[in-house]
């Protein structure tokens, strides 16, 4: 099995800020509570997730499909 890839990325304080309201926000949603601990790593990859996944329904032919 794969390991996960581990990267960094640089968010400007202004993201950073829209990022940790996030979580607040998400941390009273029981069904994203019920994925594990809303972190602010937890949105970020969320919102990677869910980004890749519009990204590839608007600019690839045959998109992953979701989760994957």
């Amino acid at each position: 099995m794969a390991k996960d890839l581990k990267t960094s990325v640089t968010l400007d304080p202004a993201l950073a800020a829209r990022v940790d309201k996030l979580v607040g926000v998400l941390a009273r949603d029981p069904a994203i509570r019920a994925r594990g601990r809303v972190t602010r790593a937890a949105v970020l990859r969320l919102a990677v997730l869910e980004g890749v996944t519009e990204l590839e329904f608007q600019h690839v032919k045959h998109p992953a499909a979701p989760g994957v």
